[in-house]
């Protein structure tokens, strides 16, 4: 329909818009800006929660209207802790790579926090790597870039060596 939104994102704005969180004319104006800098290839998540946050949106707010959406549970990181079992399951350039942060493990699930639930590609390429089936809550992009920064430590940020990410 727009043309260099991609679906993820006007997905996001027509939940916006539906939910009465923010009017049309203002979405209209969102999606103008995200095709004014957009590839079209890929969502732009930290440009979307700018925007909408400049609209009185806040990343938190954002992640509890996806969450509510899929039937997930919205998780603030600040008030959450990964436990470093989850941490060592999921490596540090996994987490990077599918911008999701490893909170919980057991022998048979992983739960993890994403900032976009439209992107299954994630969660599957988790749950294949990890040999665990994967529960998704969802959190702000900015925090699950913070968090991973910070709890995987700064030794392994830039590590471009080939081990296994587990």
């Amino acid at each position: 329909q727009h043309p260099a939104v991609t679906p993820a994102e006007d997905f996001i704005l027509d939940l916006l818009e539906a939910k009465g969180v923010i009017v049309k004319s203002v979405i209209d104006g969102l999606r103008s800006q995200l095709e004014s800098g957009s590839s079209g290839c890929a969502i732009d998540q930290a440009k979307l929660e700018s925007l909408i946050s400049a609209h009185g949106v806040s990343p938190m707010q954002l992640a509890a209207l996806l969450a509510e959406s899929f039937d997930m549970e919205a998780v603030d990181l600040s008030n959450s802790l990964p436990s470093s079992a989850a941490l060592d399951v999921v490596g540090y350039d996994l987490a990077r790579k599918y911008n999701a942060l490893p909170l919980e493990v057991d022998d048979v699930e992983l739960k993890i926090a994403v900032s976009n639930p439209l992107d299954t590609d994630a969660a599957d390429s988790i749950s294949h790597l990890s040999k665990r089936s994967v529960i998704c809550c969802v959190a702000p992009q900015s925090a699950i870039m913070q968090a991973i920064q910070e709890h995987y430590g700064r030794a392994e940020i830039g590590s471009t060596d080939n081990a296994d990410p587990f």
